[in-house]
C-alpha cells in the first residue's frame, strides 16, 4: 500500500520536479522543440546564516547525429538569484 502511495506522489510530482531542476531543449522558433537527457544531476547545499547556497551540476546528452543549439531554462523560486553559470562541451 505504501509503495502506491508514494508511485502516485511520485507521478503526480514529476512535472514539478523537472521545472525546478533545469531543462534544455532545441527547435526554437521551428515549432518541434525537443529535450536534451538530463543523465546527471548532483545538488550541494549549504546554509549560511539565513541564505541557503546551491550548486546544482548537471549533465545533458544530446543523442542525435548532429550538433545541436539549446535554451537552458532553469525556474527560480521569487527572491532567488544565480551568481555563476558555467556550461562544459566535452573537454571545453
Amino acid at each position: 500500500m505504501k509503495a502506491k502511495w508514494v508511485a502516485l506522489l511520485v507521478v503526480f510530482l514529476w512535472p514539478f520536479q523537472v521545472r525546478a531542476i533545469g531543462h534544455v531543449y532545441t527547435g526554437v522558433g521551428a515549432g518541434d522543440r525537443e529535450f536534451l537527457e538530463l543523465t546527471s544531476v548532483t545538488v550541494d547545499v549549504n546554509i549560511q546564516d539565513r541564505v541557503a547556497v546551491t550548486r546544482t551540476d548537471q549533465v545533458f546528452t544530446n543523442h542525435s547525429d548532429r550538433q545541436v543549439e539549446g535554451i537552458y531554462e532553469f525556474v527560480l523560486p521569487p527572491g532567488a538569484f544565480i551568481t555563476d553559470l558555467v556550461l562544459w562541451i566535452g573537454e571545453k
